[in-house]
């Protein structure tokens, strides 16, 4: 038998437990961001994931930390792919176009990907760095 339900398994656990992370800390930054129309909770999900993807693979690419391939899939393929939300930074994007705020729009679309890409290099050389024993 394939070892394809034990990753299987892996990945919907890890995507289960992410987007309920997801859903309980966005509705906290919801409550304790200062009202804006900029979409907060997303961008900072988003860029903590971005994060958490670069310190896992820096540790294991450029540390030397040993994860299983099944964890990997567990951790980076389930809870970070759930965790973070490609749908809905492009809805809203789109909810920003209809509310009339394409230059939010534009300065959400460039910070995230600014800042997200940044978020993710720093945390695979902090992982880098972390783990190298």
């Amino acid at each position: 038998m394939s070892d394809w339900l034990p990753r299987a398994i892996a990945v919907a656990s890890g995507g289960a437990l992410g987007a309920l992370c997801r859903w309980g800390l966005s509705m906290w930054l919801l409550r304790v961001t200062f009202p804006s129309p900029f979409p907060w909770p997303t961008f900072l999900i988003n860029v903590t994931g971005a994060f958490a993807l670069g310190v896992m693979t820096g540790a294991v690419t450029l540390g030397g930390w040993a994860l299983a391939p099944i964890t990997r899939l567990l951790f980076a393929v389930g809870f970070l792919g759930a965790f973070t939300t490609f749908s809905t930074f492009a809805w809203e994007i789109v909810a920003l176009g209809r509310a009339d705020e394409p230059r939010l729009a534009l300065l959400y679309v460039t910070a995230s990907l600014l800042v997200g890409v940044i978020a993710c290099w720093v945390g695979f050389v902090i992982g880098g760095r972390t783990w190298i024993g």
